[in-house]
């Protein structure tokens, strides 16, 4: 273990914290999904790395846990969503997810040899779609004067910078390009800090809004 997994666990704890902390029993789901995946990942990645430490294939630990993080971000997106039209097509993204899996699978059998580069990349486009979609919704509602006064805003903006980094990452995979180590854990502390920062950012504004709604209002001059 190095300076690299920890920041990656750093991050994973750090935002898990951050959701216990600023949850409360009547928290939206989306938000309680998002405090769900940061504290199941940092018991994944540990996981992983104990696998691929002493058995050196660990690749099916994150072919198993990734269609689960796409999913709950899916889910994460499609219940902070209003527009209908928005929502309708949110929903759409959860239902090719399954179906995504199958094609990927059954062109590139379930292996413990290396990632599923094409269910990889399938993922990623969901979270980027789906992400855009949140945005949009936000410019669509109206209801604030920034769109980053909706706390989920974050997430999504972190997220598709997330995939973005990512894509383009795997993508030099695809076509045999090798980047070297050192980079490729650079871009990966980077894609995470997007990541997770991000969700840091959404519970930091979601307890900050709820402060504001129950702070009594100030008296008239």
């Amino acid at each position: 273990m190095n300076l690299y997994h920890e920041y990656g666990y750093l991050l994973y704890l750090t935002s898990f914290v951050c959701g216990m902390v600023t949850l409360r029993r009547d928290s939206p789901v989306e938000y309680r999904l998002l405090a769900w995946l940061s504290g199941i990942t940092l018991p994944v990645e540990i996981f992983g790395w104990v696998i691929g430490h002493y058995y050196h294939r660990n690749h099916w630990v994150y072919n198993i846990f990734l269609p689960l993080e796409c999913c709950v971000l899916l889910l994460v997106f499609y219940k902070g969503v209003k527009q209908p039209v928005i929502r309708s097509m949110s929903g759409w993204l959860l239902v090719l997810l399954p179906a995504g899996m199958i094609i990927s699978y059954w062109r590139i059998h379930f292996t413990v040899v290396s990632i599923n580069v094409f269910a990889l990349l399938f993922y990623l486009f969901l979270e980027l779609v789906g992400g855009c979609l949140f945005l949009t919704d936000c410019l669509l509602s109206g209801e604030e004067a920034s769109i980053f006064s909706h706390p989920l805003s974050w997430t999504a903006m972190g997220i598709i910078l997330y995939t973005c980094i990512f894509i383009l990452t795997n993508i030099t995979w695809v076509f045999g390009m090798i980047i070297p180590r050192m980079w490729y854990a650079g871009l990966v502390n980077l894609a995470n800090t997007f990541f997770y920062g991000s969700i840091i950012l959404s519970f930091i504004a979601l307890r900050k809004k709820r402060i504001s709604r129950s702070s009594p209002p100030s008296p008239p001059a």
